[in-house]
This record gives structure tokens, sequence and C-alpha cells, in this order.
């Protein structure tokens, strides 16, 4: 859409009615949340933690959790936008999803991710 707006093929005005201003507040809002977890400590308690529970494992054993330890972490966030974002509503009600289904599907993508990123990393 910005390349559009860029290129003059769509309009600034009807590109900035189409974003989602609450969402890019609530990723502004992160930034800051993120900056104050490492402040307070939290990060490096989670590090800790990490290096503790795998001080004689392999490498990827580590890498394992911290990936999942920022999905937990970016869980209930993430939670949140779906809950009050506008494409899950489209796909969910006319589809006849639950919301079983996005868990299912979801478990299934974080294993395909471990799999895919650790031994790449």
């Amino acid at each position: 859409m910005a390349g559009y707006a860029a290129t003059g093929w769509v309009p600034a005005r009807e590109f900035y009615e189409q974003v989602d201003w609450s969402i890019i507040v609530m990723l502004a809002c992160l930034l800051a949340l993120g900056e104050a977890f490492g402040m307070v400590g939290g990060a490096g308690l989670t590090v800790s933690f990490i290096l503790g529970a795998t001080h004689r494992l392999p490498t990827e054993t580590a890498l394992v959790l911290l990936v999942l330890a920022t999905m937990v972490i970016a869980g209930p966030v993430a939670i949140a936008l779906a809950s009050r974002h506008k494409n899950n509503t489209l796909m969910m009600e006319p589809n006849g999803y639950a919301f079983g289904d996005y868990w299912r599907l979801g478990l299934t993508m974080h294993i395909i991710v471990l799999a895919v990123s650790v031994p790449i990393l």
C-alpha cells in the first residue's frame, strides 16, 4: 500500500484512512514496554533462567527455550491484538471457524518455526 501511495496510484488521504492507527500506537507502546521490561530486570531474569536451565545442554536447547519464552511473552499481546483486529472477525464467522482452529494452526506454526529457525540460527 505504501508503494502505491508513493507512486501516486493511491491518494495519500486514502492511504491514511486505511491505516489502523490503534495498531500503530500499540506497537509504539510495545517498544516502551520492552524497554521497561529490560530496565526492571525482566530481561536479565529471563536470561538467567535460560542460561541456568541449559548450562550443560547444547546451544540449540537454549535457543529453543529463548524462542519459546518469546512466544509466551508475546502470546498475550498477540491474543489481545487478534481479538480487536478486523481480519480475524472477517475470517472467523463467515467460515465457521472456532477459537480452537486458530490454536491448532498456531501450534503447528510454532513447531515449524522452531524446526526451521533453530538449525538455521
